[in-house]
C-alpha cells in the first residue's frame, strides 16, 4: 500500500500505478476505495484515486477544478479532480480553508 501512487480506471480496466510499475487488477476503483485507508487515499475523479502522500503539486485549473501532480517512472503525471471533490481535497490539505 505504501508503494501506490494512483489507481486509473482505463476502459473496462484498474490499473495501480507505483513509482515504477504499472499493475492490472480485477478491483474495481469503487473496491480499491473501500479497501484503502481513506485519510491517505482520495477519490478525486470518476476515474482516478491518488495516494494524498504522493502528491507533489495542486494546481488550480478550469472552471473550479484542480490537477494533481504526482510521479510514476520518474515523469510527472496529472490527476484531475472533480470539481465536486474540490471540498474534501480542501479538507485533506487546507482544513482551515475549506468549505
Amino acid at each position: 500500500m505504501e508503494e501506490v501512487v494512483y489507481a486509473e480506471a482505463e476502459n473496462d480496466q484498474v490499473f495501480v500505478y507505483t513509482a515504477t510499475h504499472r499493475l492490472p487488477t480485477r478491483y474495481t476503483l469503487r473496491e480499491l476505495e473501500d479497501l484503502l485507508p481513506p485519510d491517505r487515499f482520495f477519490r478525486c475523479h470518476r476515474g482516478y484515486i491518488v495516494n494524498l502522500r504522493k502528491v507533489r503539486e495542486i494546481s488550480p485549473f478550469f472552471n473550479g477544478t484542480y490537477n494533481l501532480t504526482v510521479v510514476h517512472a520518474g515523469q510527472p503525471v496529472t490527476i484531475p479532480v472533480a470539481r465536486s471533490r474540490v471540498p474534501e481535497l480542501k479538507r485533506h490539505f487546507w482544513p482551515e480553508q475549506a468549505s
